[in-house]
C-alpha cells in the first residue's frame, strides 16, 4: 500500500508509503545537510503522548516524569523510543542485523492496518500465532524473502523500516494456507514454505514497478502487488475452485471459512441474528478478516489500532461500520447474511476510511467526509465484485483509493502557499494523524526538510 518517491513540486518528493512511517528523522536547527538515517532509526522525535519535561530539573518528579514519558514513547504513536534504542546499537554486530530485521517484520506486520508501531505489529503476529500458526509463519517467510530481495534490487533500506513495502508480502503469504482443504494441519507446508518465499520476492519486484509508474502521479502503491499475484492464483488453478466461484475462502462466502481454530458458531457469529447483532459482528470481523482471526482476537486488533492513534481507530471503525450496512442493505434474500456476519463486506471500507481519513490525507472535517465518501465507494464496488464473481481482495480499497486520493492537494513548506485547515491536504512525511493535523508548525517544518533530504536519499 505505497506509493514511493515521485518527482513533483520541484524535486523528488516521499509520498504515501502505505502504510510506512516517516523514515526520516525531525528537521534539524542546522542549515548544513541532514545525514543519511541509519535502519532502525526513529521514525519520529516525539509522539502525540510526550510532553517536555523542565530543563535542568533533576529531583524525583522530574526523573518520574521521564519515566513516563519514555514508556509513552515505548508504546503509543509511532513508539520513537523504540526506534532510537535500536538506532543507538553498535554497528556492525550480527544482533544488530537480527534486532533490525525483526523490527521491520513487525512494522510489515502492523503496516496491514496502517499502523507504524513495532508493539502493535508484535500483538498482532502473536495474535495469528495462536489463531492459526501455518499463516503467520508463512507470513513470515514471504516478509524475509521480501526483505532479502531488496539488495538485488538496489532499493533504498530506508523502506524497510516502515514496513511499507514488505507487508504486502506478509499479507500474500498468510493468505497461502486458506488453498487447502485442511488447514489445520502441517501437510503440504513443505510446499507452502518455498512458495512463499517466491511469492515475496516477486511482491518486491512487482512494487518497484507499480512504484515506477504510480510515483509520477504521486499515487500509492498500496496493495497492488498482492491482488495481481492473488489473482494470478486463484486463475492458475492454485486454490481449489469452491462452489460459488473463484473467490478466495474467508473473504467470500460462508461455506468456504477455513481458518484455524474457528467453529462455525464463533466465526459465523449466527447470521440469523437481529440487525444489531449483525452490524456489530461485522464490524468487529471487519478487522479480523484481515488477519484471519476470529471475534476475540479482532478486539484485540482494534486495541493495537488504538494505542498508534485513536483518529486512525475512530476511522476504521466507521469504515468497517459503513461496508457493513452496505452489505445489510443489499442483503435481499439473504444470501449475503453470512458474509456481513464475518466482515466481508467491512474490511475494503475499513482500509478505505483510514487511508483518506488521516493516514494520506490530513484529518480534518474535509478529509473525514472524504473518507466516509470512499468507504460508500468501496462497498458498492464489493457489491460489483460479488456479483461478477471477481475475488473481492483489497481491490475496492485500492481502487477507490486510487479515485479519491488526487483530490488532495500536496502541502508546500512555503508560508505564503500553505492551505487552508480545511483544505484537503496531502502527507507527505508519515506520521500519526494526530501530530500531522493538530501539530501544524511542525508538518510543515518536516515538509520542507523533506524536500531538503532530496540530497542525501539517492534514490
Amino acid at each position: 500500500m505505497t506509493s514511493g518517491y515521485s518527482d513533483s513540486l520541484g524535486g523528488q518528493q516521499p509520498i504515501s508509503t502505505i502504510t510506512g512511517p516517516d523514515i526520516r528523522s525531525e528537521p534539524r536547527k542546522s542549515h548544513s545537510a541532514p545525514a543519511r538515517r541509519t535502519y532502525g532509526e526513529s521514525t519520529t522525535s516525539s509522539s502525540y503522548f510526550s510532553s517536555r519535561s523542565s530543563s535542568g530539573n533533576n529531583n524525583g518528579s522530574g526523573t518520574r516524569s521521564g519515566g513516563w514519558r519514555k514508556f509513552g514513547e515505548s508504546v503509543f504513536g509511532h513508539a520513537p523510543y523504540i526506534g532510537t534504542l535500536i538506532g543507538e546499537m553498535k554497528s556492525p554486530s550480527k544482533w544488530t542485523i537480527v534486532v533490525n530485521i525483526f523490527y521491520s517484520i513487525l512494522h510489515s506486520v502492523s503496516a496491514t492496518t496502517f499502523v507504524s508501531n513495532p508493539l502493535s505489529g508484535l500483538v498482532i503476529l502473536v495474535t495469528m500465532l495462536f489463531c492459526d500458526r501455518r499463516a503467520a509463519l508463512l507470513g513470515l517467510v514471504a516478509t524475509l524473502a521480501g526483505i532479502a530481495s531488496f539488495w538485488p534490487l538496489g532499493l533504498p533500506v530506508q523502506l524497510l523500516v516502515g514496513g511499507s513495502v514488505t507487508f504486502n508480502c506478509f499479507l500474500l503469504g498468510s493468505l497461502l494456507p486458506l488453498a487447502g482443504e485442511e488447514t489445520h494441519s502441517w501437510q503440504g507446508i513443505e510446499f507452502l514454505i518455498p512458495l512463499a518465499a517466491v511469492l515475496g520476492i516477486f511482491v518486491v519486484y512487482l512494487w518497484s514497478g507499480f512504484n515506477g509508474i504510480l510515483a509520477r502521479v504521486d499515487i500509492p502503491v498500496l496493495s497492488a502487488p498482492t491482488n495481481l499475484l492473488a489473482l494470478l492464483l486463484v486463475y492458475s488453478g492454485y486454490f481449489l475452485q469452491f462452489s460459488h466461484g473463484p473467490e478466495l475462502p474467508s473473504l467470500t462466502h460462508d461455506d468456504d471459512n477455513r481458518i484455524h481454530n474457528k467453529s462455525e458458531d464463533t466465526f459465523q457469529s449466527d447470521c440469523n441474528c437481529s440487525i444489531s447483532n449483525q452490524l456489530w459482528s461485522g464490524v468487529v470481523l471487519s478487522q479480523g478478516v484481515i488477519f484471519q482471526v476470529p471475534v476475540a482476537q479482532s478486539y484485540i486488533i482494534y486495541l493495537s489500532v488504538f494505542i498508534y492513534s485513536p483518529i486512525l481507530f475512530c476511522q476504521e471503525v466507521l469504515g468497517g461500520v459503513i461496508g457493513t450496512i452496505i452489505g445489510m442493505g443489499l442483503d435481499v434474500n439473504g444470501a449475503c447474511s453470512a458474509d456481513v456476519c464475518n466482515g466481508v463486506w467491512g474490511y475494503n471500507s475499513l482500509l478505505t476510511a483510514a487511508a483518506l481519513g488521516g493516514y494520506f490525507v490530513r484529518f480534518n472535517f474535509h478529509s473525514f467526509l472524504l473518507s466516509i465518501i470512499g468507504a460508500i465507494v468501496s462497498g458498492f464496488m464489493c457489491a460489483v465484485l460479488k456479483k461478477s464473481g471477481v475475488p473481492i481482495l483489497g481491490i475496492p480499497f485500492m481502487l477507490s483509493t486510487w479515485i479519491l486520493l488526487p483530490l488532495a492537494k500536496m502541502p508546500s513548506s512555503n508560508e505564503s502557499s500553505k492551505l487552508r485547515c480545511g483544505d484537503l491536504q496531502r502527507v507527505v512525511v508519515f506520521s500519526t494523524p494526530e501530530l500531522n493535523s493538530f501539530c501544524k508548525n511542525k508538518f510543515y517544518s518536516r515538509v520542507k526538510y523533506t524536500q531538503q533530504e532530496r540530497s542525501t536519499l539517492h534514490i
